[in-house]
């Protein structure tokens, strides 16, 4: 049975009592590693104006 995690990325799960395995489709996982990359710049941007300003030597 589908269900949906995020908007147009379908995912499928199948479980036994020791395993869960999860199945989604290639475009979906395309888009969610595309995804995941832009969120790491984001934090990486985020870090960066956070951070306290470093000491000069």
């Amino acid at each position: 049975m589908p269900y949906f995690a995020g908007e147009n990325i379908k995912m499928y799960k199948l479980k036994t009592s020791c395993m869960e395995l999860t199945i989604i489709e290639t475009s979906a996982y395309l888009e969610m590693r595309k995804q995941f990359s832009l969120l790491a710049v984001q934090l990486e941007d985020f870090r960066k104006k956070v951070a306290p300003p470093a000491p000069d030597k």
